[in-house]
């Protein structure tokens, strides 16, 4: 998607300084999962709700095996000084290690339960999100920044979701206490930038009982800036909507009952953020 129509090869690459190489030996200090200590959960094994117990671990038999560094290389990524650096430090993980339920930090509080503890009255329909819900990045007039986050089913949903991803400027930006933070006219914003994120539509599966392997896809964002923009701190959202009538129609026939389109309606916020320093 394209908001300005200023001529991108006029706009020069940003670099950004890469990680820190490690050893063998920092890698070894963090031990993967261990699975089987999730013990025995319930899962769904029809239609009409009926259920069985078995180890959760049983429960991701459709996702990629697990790296070695996978452990290590989630808490490298989430050290808060790394926060601010999330793409150096996320850009060379490949599916096997995004695809892991682990990979979000909200997995054991939040996402064990559905098995441990679940409420099977309650069917889990519709819920996604972003990870990371908001990224830093400074640019300079006249350059182009690339970053990328992931898009994720909720725990718990039974369903798949037809999702099609628009950035757009929001024009007031709250922090986590509630406190704005950022204003900004959003016409006027839309000038300075060009933005294109792929892909933009989404078929996210579900997470319960078992963990389909398309639960979550890494987004891709190229972000330019015009050389007339004012240097300050913008703010870039993304939300989500009904997916392109060809998808939503053959999503839609494929999966019948088991198929909603558009997820989740507006939460009073942008799914994810990207704060844009330009200088």
């Amino acid at each position: 998607m394209v908001f300005a129509s200023f001529i991108s090869g006029c706009v020069q690459p940003e670099e950004i300084e890469g990680k820190e190489k490690v050893t063998d030996e920092e890698i070894e200090e963090f031990e993967n999962p261990d699975r089987d200590a999730y013990g025995t959960g319930i899962f769904l094994i029809d239609e009409n709700r009926n259920v069985m117990e078995k180890p959760i671990k049983e429960a991701f038999v459709l996702l990629p095996g697990m790296p070695g560094d996978f452990a290590f290389r989630v808490n490298e990524m989430l050290e808060i000084e790394n926060v601010r650096k999330f793409k150096e430090f996320t850009e060379d993980l490949d599916k096997s290690y995004y695809k892991q339920p682990e990979f979000l930090p909200t997995f054991e509080s939040a996402g064990l339960p559905y098995w441990q503890n679940p409420r099977l009255e309650i069917w889990g329909v519709m819920g996604w999100g972003i990870f990371p819900a908001d990224q830093h990045l400074s640019v300079s007039r006249g350059r182009e920044v690339v970053t990328h986050f992931y898009i994720h089913s909720a725990w718990g949903i039974e369903t798949f979701q037809g999702v099609r991803l628009y950035p757009f400027f929001p024009e007031q930006n709250y922090n986590s206490s509630g406190n704005l933070y950022n204003e900004q006219n959003a016409e006027a914003t839309s000038k300075y930038f060009e933005v294109e994120v792929s892909p933009e539509n989404f078929l996210l599966e579900p997470t319960y009982s078992i963990i389909s392997e398309n639960w979550i896809y890494r987004v891709d964002v190229k972000i330019g800036v015009s050389g007339d923009a004012e240097a300050g701190t913008y703010v870039l959202g993304f939300n989500g909507t009904s997916p392109s009538p060809e998808l939503n129609e053959r999503w839609g026939s494929k999966y019948e009952r088991y198929f909603v389109s558009g997820g989740v309606s507006d939460l009073g916020r942008p799914r994810a953020r990207i704060n844009i320093t330009v200088e």
